[in-house]
């Protein structure tokens, strides 16, 4: 079980028998009894490599490397401060 609190929460939540890393969204806070405070719920968009092979998301990791472009998320200004960020990290990678 992962438990993921906040909206800007880092989980990374796995199916247990097979491995493989869900792409979740942020969906809504809920009040539960017994929790002194609301409790962040997630939606499953769908599985990140199934998601690479249709094109919806960019994905590359390696040690020390973790990138993920949600395409579907971007809008065109959203898109340009993504190719923005990209190059502003190559150009602190180079020096």
């Amino acid at each position: 079980m992962v438990t993921c609190s906040g909206e800007n929460a880092q989980c990374r939540p796995r199916i247990p028998q097979q491995g493989r890393r869900l792409h979740r969204r942020y969906d809504r806070r809920l009040t539960v009894k017994g929790f002194a405070k609301p409790v962040g719920t997630y939606r499953v968009v769908g599985l990140y490599d199934d998601l690479v092979e249709q094109g919806r998301i960019i994905r590359k990791e390696q040690d020390g490397l973790a990138l993920a472009i949600d395409r579907d998320k971007l809008t065109k200004k959203g898109k340009a401060e993504a190719i923005k960020a990209i190059k502003d990290v190559l150009s602190q990678l180079e020096d």
